[in-house]
């Protein structure tokens, strides 16, 4: 019982924090004209290109459609670029442009400045153990992403295959 308790104090936490953060974040995008969702796609764009569309929906689990709209409006505002693959031209690459570079870094300054007074509660011990227990968190929900992918293309072999037998 004792663990069950502790596990909903956690998850509450991460629920407080998440609002905390988007709440803070929400208010550096006033007089950005960008959403928490550009925002996100910038500073995924800035350690991640050139990417296709079809990997950046992959990695951030949206739809094509999603991507797509995203891209749209961060070209209008001049913020990337698109380069097609010269081996195939149905595969478009994008990019930051210089500005989308220069916005990207200024947001990710303001992020590091946010999480940098996040962390003055807290010493180097404190902040490396809670590093720690992050990448071994993630390593679980990689670890279970995976069993979870590899269940969804069981399932989806299974269904073509009764398809076959039809």
């Amino acid at each position: 019982m004792e663990r069950d308790k502790l596990i909903e104090t956690w998850f509450e936490n991460v629920q407080s924090m998440q609002r905390g953060w988007k709440s803070q974040f929400h208010g550096e995008m006033i007089g950005e004209k960008l959403t928490i969702g550009q925002l996100g796609m910038l500073l995924y764009l800035q350690n991640n290109q050139p990417v296709s569309s079809k990997q950046v929906a992959a990695t951030m689990c949206l739809t094509k459609g999603a991507v797509a709209q995203f891209i749209e409006s961060l070209d209008q505002l001049g913020l990337i670029v698109r380069e097609p693959d010269p081996a195939d031209r149905r595969i478009v690459y994008i990019s930051l442009s210089e500005s989308g570079e220069a916005k990207a870094k200024a947001l990710h300054e303001r992020r590091k400045a946010f999480f940098t007074k996040l962390a003055s509660v807290m010493d180097d011990d404190e902040l490396r153990t809670m590093i720690n227990i992050h990448k071994k968190m993630i390593r679980q929900i990689e670890q279970e992403q995976g069993q979870g992918q590899a269940e969804a293309r069981s399932q989806e072999q299974a269904q073509e295959q009764k398809k076959e037998q039809k």
